[in-house]
């Protein structure tokens, strides 16, 4: 991956990496997003057999966001998320899980203010087994 800085392009690394105390920083996956212009809802798998979700902050409820269901067909075959989806009168769902707060990891995202990325398990679907090839 490439991104363009004041010194020209520079390439980013692909290998884990690690924060200030240690830590390995968790790496995301692009899969796929739903949009018209280029902005949101995003879907990213990550590195530790997870995904993150992000989505419309939803009033009143800190821990759920909501997604266009088009956004659930860029999951890695053979999976699906491991959280309940509820299907409001727009035709997107809700959903929770863990919000995403390490600045590092949001650093590898590209979200406006009007929304906020969750964490959610993968769950391999029966028959499925080993690692999943997108």
């Amino acid at each position: 991956m490439t991104r363009q800085g004041a010194g020209g392009k520079h390439q980013i690394q692909a290998t884990p990496r690690y924060g200030c105390r240690g830590r390995k920083i968790m790496q995301l996956t692009f899969l796929g997003k739903d949009t018209v212009n280029g902005g949101s809802p995003t879907l990213f798998a990550t590195d530790q057999d997870s995904y993150v979700v992000q989505g419309w902050k939803v009033p009143g409820d800190a821990e759920s966001v909501e997604i266009p269901g088009k956004l659930l067909a860029f999951l890695e075959r053979g999976t699906r998320l491991d959280a309940v989806l509820r299907e409001t009168a727009f035709h997107t769902y809700r959903l929770s899980g863990t919000v995403v707060t390490d600045p590092n990891v949001l650093a590898q995202m590209n979200m406006p203010g009007h929304e906020m990325a969750v964490l959610v398990g993968k769950v391999r679907e029966e028959g499925t087994h080993g690692s999943v090839d997108g």
